[in-house]
């Protein structure tokens, strides 16, 4: 299977300039300029709030990494059979 960007750049000279086209008869000359901004910056948006997401779900890992050994550090200093606490 090609992976989607791969196929994106496969495509046919003709199609692109049939696309262009359509988009120049739908949309005018004057507005494509304004169009692409907005995908752009809606692209960049997009792009930066996946790698906060990103670094969220890292940074959320390493905590639960660190509580996980926390815990069994906890479990192994007590001894609930004498009720105290202590590990004897």
């Amino acid at each position: 299977m090609v992976p989607a960007h791969v196929m994106l750049f496969s495509v046919s000279p003709l199609v692109w300039i049939t696309v262009i086209i359509i988009l120049v008869v739908v949309f005018g000359a004057s507005k494509l300029p304004e169009i692409a901004r907005n995908v752009g910056k809606s692209a960049k948006v997009l792009k930066e709030e996946l790698n906060d997401l990103t670094e969220d779900t890292k940074s959320d890992s390493r905590v639960i990494e660190g509580q996980n050994d926390t815990t069994a550090d906890n479990s192994a200093k007590t001894d609930p059979a004498s009720g105290n606490g202590v590990a004897q």
